[in-house]
């Protein structure tokens, strides 16, 4: 607990869904990470992710406008581009924490890479399931080998961790020694978090629990053992 040596951000109640509890983001005086406290617990965050939550999306191919599919398999083509160009192997493992309905997985998949999930979310993952191997639990109780994937990605999904420092040492151990990790999470230095101040959409109390900074994640990386590659 950081709160005696930390500055209060901004209090916030759950902006997306209106479901009860006050949150306070705070900014740690020593090593700048941003980290709510209070929070809710492991046993009850999962109250604060419906069934409607806005990342557990359909399947492209249910989307009404033809616009709508090309933005959102555009992005898909970008991330696996992304993980291809940084792989030292071509169609390798590939493990998607957070994976929530599975879309960037069937991506990979359909171009060759063997895929896993973890989704902790019970209606997320139901649906993933039906398509993909995907694991129903946390990272830390993932049934994996250590030195077994090429990639694991973090799409949207560091920032709510409980802990990210052990959840990327626990995935240096995952990977094979040459293995890449690549992750997306809201960014504090942004023009949009400058723009729209506490209503910054990175913020979403309670299911984020930290907001990083480029200077915070590339330290928690490197304690993790990581090189920043880009």
């Amino acid at each position: 607990d950081h709160t005696a040596v930390s500055t209060s951000l901004y209090s916030f109640t759950d902006i997306l869904y209106n479901l009860p509890g006050k949150f306070t983001m705070r900014r740690c005086n020593q090593c700048g990470l941003m980290y709510l406290s209070p929070r809710p617990t492991p046993k009850s965050i999962a109250f604060y992710y419906p069934e409607d939550y806005t990342s557990y999306r359909p399947p492209i191919s249910n989307e009404r406008l033809a616009l709508m599919r090309w933005i959102r398999q555009r992005k898909l083509q970008k991330r696996r581009l992304l993980i291809e160009r940084y792989s030292k192997r071509k169609n390798g493992v590939i493990l998607d924490v957070g994976c929530a309905t599975g879309l960037f997985l069937d991506e990979m998949i359909r171009f060759g890479w063997q895929g896993f999930g973890i989704e902790p979310i019970e209606s997320a993952a139901r649906f993933a399931r039906t398509h993909f191997e995907v694991f129903q639990r946390m990272l830390s109780n993932a049934p994996y080998p250590t030195n077994f994937f090429d990639a694991i990605t973090f799409w949207d999904v560091l920032e709510h961790t409980f802990s990210p420092k052990e959840t990327l040492v626990q995935t240096a151990s995952l990977l094979r020694p040459d293995g890449i990790v690549a992750i997306s999470v809201p960014n504090w230095d942004s023009w949009e978090r400058h723009w729209f101040g506490r209503h910054w959409q990175g913020f979403d109390p309670p299911r984020h629990l930290y907001v990083f900074t480029r200077a915070t994640l590339t330290k928690l990386l490197e304690e993790a053992g990581f090189t920043v590659l880009e």
